[in-house]
């Protein structure tokens, strides 16, 4: 199954599960936008990956992203762009369970 998003090739991604089946999906691209998906492995073939949120920031390739380990509600993504960002995305995940 394709799933449309980035405009440009992947380069990492990284993944948490709130449950087993369900959880969510960080991507980052050549295309300079990381993306965050919510999955959920009983849902119908086209509902089980959607993406919630776009974030721009950086103006060169994404090298890495990854969730914080001990508050998954944030994250780190590193460039080409020489910069590393923090993000917040706990208003995003909060906002998408109500």
């Amino acid at each position: 199954m394709l799933y449309p998003g980035h405009s440009d090739i992947i380069i990492t991604l990284d993944k948490i599960e709130e449950e087993p089946g369900k959880g969510y999906i960080l991507s980052g691209a050549k295309d300079s936008e990381i993306r965050l998906w919510e999955y959920n492995d009983a849902a119908g073939d086209f509902s089980k990956l959607r993406c919630l949120a776009v974030f721009k920031g950086h103006n060169q390739n994404i090298c890495t992203v990854h969730f914080a380990p001990k508050s998954r509600k944030k994250f780190v993504s590193a460039s080409q762009d020489n910069t590393i960002k923090l993000w917040d995305i706990e208003s995003i995940i909060e906002m998408d369970k109500k």
